[in-house]
């Protein structure tokens, strides 16, 4: 079987996000397939050859029995329609691997890309809301597929000990759709009559940088510590009592962060937006407010504080439920799709 995977594998220069961590392991997957010839392109160059990357999509997609794509939102506009000729005139079969929470936003905007997305043989959601969302556009080729890491066994490591402050940590792109703002102003009115503190670790977006530094830099609370590499993700959030994620950035899908949260065994505070229900379960691995309610993220923020025996024999509860997510189970639904798609 010849499969072409086209997507953001993100590698010059090089970048740990999302959705090129989760490009490259479903190109791990595919390598994993005997007799399976693999072949790539990374969307990335398309910034800067794009007439050049148009010639190198097509040489390898002709060649390829099964297309699978993992495009960014404009990835899909201007390489998607490609793709589908392609598929057309060779027969091919085309698989979408969806990375994020945007594409029912763009399947109602633009009727001619969802006309061909309603065509092609798969299509892999990450979370079962955005799958009703498309059913309810008259999609009837999706399934679910939940996103998926690694996960790291920490059974042998050494117990941490309790923190005698209370420690909250940020771990994703630093973008103001993140909630990183409301989190400092919130800690910092906390801070108040709370020992607490809060670090942040992530990519700053240029939009947000100065902000960004600036508002870090006149809090008494709150630190910047910088990037992390993706093995040192999980560890380094199980030296906190607490999990924030109070985003609400338009992509949000099924943030992998998140699955990093609950290996680590740390309770998540998260707002309510799009499908962060669907993930956190409330008091099982963390807790939920509306997302445009400040006060209440701060009484969350408060109460988990002064409830932290509560925190720590949620800890197991949040390590059982990564498992759901383990990347071995989603390699397997691959698997099956793969086959089911090729062999139909």
């Amino acid at each position: 079987m010849r499969v072409f995977i086209c997507g953001y594998f993100g590698f010059d220069p090089e970048q740990n996000d999302g959705q090129t961590i989760k490009t490259r392991l479903v190109r791990n997957v595919f390598e994993s397939i005997p007799e399976t010839e693999v072949s790539w392109f990374d969307t990335q160059k398309i910034k800067s050859s794009f007439v050049s990357s148009y010639f190198t999509i097509v040489k390898k997609a002709v060649k390829a029995e099964s297309i699978v794509m993992l495009p960014g939102e404009n990835g899909l506009k201007l390489i998607f329609p490609l793709l589908y000729l392609i598929s057309l005139l060779k027969n091919t079969k085309v698989i979408y691997i969806v990375i994020g929470g945007w594409l029912p936003i763009v399947t109602r905007k633009s009727p001619i890309v969802s006309r061909l997305l309603r065509n092609i043989d798969k299509i892999m959601v990450e979370t079962q809301l955005m799958k009703k969302d498309l059913e309810s556009q008259k999609f009837t080729n999706v399934t679910i597929l939940n996103n998926f890491k690694p996960l790291i066994d920490l059974s042998l490591e050494p117990p941490m000990g309790e923190n005698l402050t209370f420690k909250v940590v940020f771990v994703s792109r630093i973008l103001k759709e993140k909630g990183i703002y409301e989190l400092i102003k919130a800690v910092d009115v906390l801070n108040k009559k709370l020992d607490i503190v809060c670090d942040f670790y992530g990519p700053l977006d240029p939009e947000d940088k100065d902000e960004f530094t600036k508002q870090i830099g006149n809090s008494e609370a709150c630190n910047y510590l910088g990037i992390l590499a993706p093995s040192d993700v999980v560890k380094t959030i199980r030296k906190y009592d607490l999990f924030a994620f109070p985003t609400y950035y338009h992509g949000e899908g099924f943030p992998g962060v998140l699955i990093d949260a609950m290996n680590a065994g740390v309770p998540v505070l998260a707002s309510d937006w799009h499908f962060n229900s669907e993930i956190i379960k409330e008091p099982v691995n963390g807790f939920l407010y509306k997302y445009d309610k400040f006060d209440q993220f701060v009484d969350k923020i408060r109460f988990c504080a002064h409830n932290r025996g509560l925190l720590q024999s949620m800890k197991q509860n949040c390590i059982s439920e990564s498992k759901k997510y383990d990347f071995n189970y989603a390699k397997n639904e691959i698997f099956r799709t793969i086959y089911a798609v090729s062999y139909n």
